[in-house]
């Protein structure tokens, strides 16, 4: 089986992901995922505001900086998306919009296995 996601980042206007995710939606997509770079939208409330208006489309954030939040703060945000729409997903990163913030490969495993 082919599981076939999209990422985008979160600098287009709210409808536009909408439209989107109606077309991945009914297209047997797996996922649409959101870019957590700071410059732009919060992908975890890009997320959170599409969840309802999906039925078989996974959402989450694709690359959240490993140091923009904690561990706990990734793993609820995960758990509630779950119970608001068909399934979540979700990826950490060493963060690339982070400058000297970003974080060394160690720490980002540490935040995935956390």
């Amino acid at each position: 089986m082919v599981l076939v996601s999209i990422a985008v980042e979160g600098d287009k206007v709210f409808q536009t992901y909408l439209n989107v995710a109606y077309c991945m939606d009914g297209a047997g997509f797996y996922s649409l995922q959101f870019y957590e770079h700071v410059p732009y939208a919060s992908a975890w409330g890009l997320v959170f505001a599409m969840a309802p208006h999906q039925k078989h489309l996974k959402t989450g954030p694709v690359t959240v900086p490993a140091r923009l939040y904690s561990p706990l703060v990734n793993a609820r945000f995960l758990v509630l998306l779950s119970r608001l729409s068909p399934g979540a997903v979700l990826g950490v990163s060493r963060g690339a919009y982070m400058g000297g913030e970003r974080a060394g490969i160690t720490e980002v495993v540490e935040n995935v296995e956390a």
